[in-house]
């Protein structure tokens, strides 16, 4: 009895382990692929953000930049600085 008692102990002992290192390796992998996927989701979503806000400044100082050209195409506002500049170098 006393033999048929320790190799069932190794077979039940040798079928944990290999149970427990085919859970780690798949366990390893699925991990691995779900980080991959999350790595990737988030990429793409911090690359969309980007965008809009590059686009959002960029109209921001084209908006800006019509203030400025009108200002500066303006006639009575570039005698107004002529003037002020003049007065001044005096």
């Amino acid at each position: 009895m006393r033999l048929m008692d320790s190799i069932a102990k190794k077979l039940v002992l040798a079928i944990a382990t290999i149970m427990v290192t085919i859970s780690i390796f798949a366990s390893y992998f699925i991990v691995n692929q779900r980080s991959a996927s999350v790595e990737s989701q988030v990429t793409k979503e911090v690359q969309l953000v980007t965008e809009k806000t590059v686009r959002s400044i960029h109209e921001f100082f084209r908006e800006r930049s019509r203030v400025v050209t009108t200002l500066a195409k303006n006639p009575f506002i570039n005698n107004w600085f002529a003037t002020i500049l003049s007065g001044a170098l005096t």
